[in-house]
């Protein structure tokens, strides 16, 4: 893959190719950010370009090395191989020492450098991370580390201080919104919707517009926040076992079961819609509206909730989410916010 085939994060391209081009390549990098936005590839990509030996554009995916690590056969590329039938949530010493730190004193097979790619890094346990804290003390001239990672403050502050630490940023909206299109095969209306879920995250944009039943899911959603103003205790009950069932959460059985969907998703849908309801109330315009095929409804709407009604909604979808983040009980959480929505829309 090449830097022009990445969506975005133009200042790490642009930092990665002036490392290249300046031979200023450093021995240690932390890419962080959210889980789908793009860092293994661009760790991969810079790994290639180091690697390259093309004389113009790097990585020039035609010379031996570059050839090689695409067909995953080069010797001077390493990156981690998680332990499936262990603890996945935990990288451990073993697997460090094993695939990274036996071989980065020898030196290179062909070229001049060997990359190492540790992707999910912050998941290092403590004796895994301590141990990579040794080679970047006295990290060998041909080493380069790269470290991809969601939450870099679970890193050892003596780890992030030896590393440049490079932070994906939001993608704009209408860039997002162009790669859509580019995609093919949705509405105008879809694209809208998911490029304001995606929250300037291709990776996510990518894999909703990839799922069939994303749109079904946003669906259900809605049609609980429609029906939300009007309805009685007992509906706000189905509502919550709908929503639970939507996220993997049977209420009967009191287990989670494998759902694509999770209560960020409800959240995120939830926010948008009652964004919608006040922007409409503000401005009475529709051509900025994400759930622009569900125009009437949030016009009504928008006569239910005086602007300081809309804050407080706002307010309680947040403090649902803390509370769910908290592991605090999902169905009582749910059903709490959509009585209170319910009370606040009176």
């Amino acid at each position: 893959m090449k830097y022009s085939d990445i969506i975005g994060q133009q200042h790490i391209k642009e930092h990665f190719i002036n490392a290249v081009k300046n031979n200023t390549v450093s021995h240690a990098y932390i890419i962080n950010g959210e889980k789908s936005t793009g860092k293994s590839m661009l760790a991969e990509t810079f790994a290639m370009s180091v690697m390259c030996e093309g004389e113009d554009e790097k990585p020039c995916m035609k010379c031996k090395s570059c050839t090689k690590i695409t067909n995953k056969c080069n010797p001077d590329f390493i990156k981690l191989i998680r332990d499936t039938e262990k603890k996945a949530d935990i990288i451990r010493i073993d697997e460090i020492r094993s695939q990274i730190i036996d071989s980065m004193y020898d030196r290179p097979y062909n070229g001049h450098h060997k990359v190492y790619i540790i992707e999910d890094a912050d998941k290092m346990n403590v004796q895994a991370q301590n141990a990579i804290l040794k080679t970047l003390e006295e990290p060998p001239k041909y080493a380069v580390l790269l470290l991809t990672t969601t939450n870099v403050e679970r890193l050892l502050p003596t780890i992030i201080s030896r590393c440049i630490i490079l932070n994906m940023r939001p993608v704009k909206d209408n860039i997002i919104k162009q790669f859509l299109r580019e995609k093919g095969g949705v509405s105008e209306d879809s694209i809208d919707i998911i490029t304001a879920i995606a929250g300037g995250n291709v990776g996510r944009a990518k894999l909703l517009l990839d799922d069939d039943e994303f749109i079904n899911f946003q669906d259900s959603i809605t049609d609980i926040l429609i029906d939300i103003p009007r309805t009685g205790y007992r509906r706000i009950l189905e509502a919550v076992d709908t929503i639970c069932i939507l996220t993997g959460r049977d209420k009967k059985k009191k287990t989670k079961t494998k759902s694509k969907y999770g209560p960020e998703d409800v959240f995120d849908i939830f926010m948008l819609w009652y964004r919608d309801i006040l922007l409409y109330k503000a401005t009475d315009d529709i051509e900025g509206l994400i759930f622009r095929n569900h125009k009437t409804e949030i016009a009504i709407q928008a006569g239910f909730f005086r602007f300081d009604a809309l804050d407080k909604i706002f307010h309680e979808i947040e403090d649902a989410r803390g509370k769910i983040r908290s592991f605090i009980n999902y169905e009582a959480t749910m059903e709490l916010l959509l009585i209170n929505i319910q009370e606040i829309s009176k």
